[in-house]
């Protein structure tokens, strides 16, 4: 029995030291994405290629980590810089029109974390829209949450509660970008524009 508990030991000590190096370096890629996704949205982010790709090697560091010990996958917190990283990809490949940029990560990124990028981008996406202004601006956003939105919607996502709170999300940043479009018209209407 004594050996049996120092292999348990030893395998547990190790998977913590791996799993607290994997929090690392997703918190880094969180904390990374969040900051570029702020500077992005209020149009103070430079060097958009150099960001992406400081990211992206932290990405696949962790992918390293997670394909090497399996167990990693069941760490939910891990998902979250992966999902944050989603989301800047997916804001700066809207917005440089590249959808290549965005298809990239598709066989390396688990799907939740992909679907919570994607989704969590459209929210990101109605703020640039408010920031601008614009109607044509406002219409290319709306139509990409519309798109968004249909292919959630084809998803079989009712087993899992933060994918279906994610749709909804979407649903919610479907209303706000039309608001904003009918604001943006009504404001034309009475200029006589």
């Amino acid at each position: 029995m004594e050996s049996i508990w120092r292999t348990i030991k030893v395998q547990y000590a190790n998977f913590e030291e791996e799993r607290t190096r994997a929090l690392d370096v997703s918190g880094e890629v969180l904390r990374g994405s969040k900051r570029n996704i702020h500077l992005l949205v209020h149009e103070r982010l430079s060097n958009v290629p150099d960001k992406l790709r400081e990211l992206k090697n932290k990405v696949l560091a962790l992918l390293k980590m997670v394909k090497q010990n399996p167990l990693l996958h069941h760490v939910s917190a891990i998902d979250d810089g992966l999902e944050e990283y989603v989301e800047f990809v997916m804001i700066v490949s809207f917005l440089e029109g590249n959808p290549k940029m965005a298809a990239s990560f598709v066989k390396t990124i688990e799907s939740e974390a992909l679907i919570g990028g994607i989704a969590d981008a459209t929210g990101e996406l109605v703020r640039i829209a408010m920031t601008k202004m614009n109607d044509k601006e406002g219409e290319k956003i709306r139509d990409y949450i519309v798109s968004v939105y249909h292919h959630l919607l084809d998803l079989p996502i009712s087993r899992n509660g933060k994918l279906r709170s994610k749709t909804h999300d979407v649903h919610r940043n479907l209303l706000k970008i039309e608001e904003i479009l009918f604001d943006i018209k009504l404001r034309r209407l009475e200029q006589g524009t």
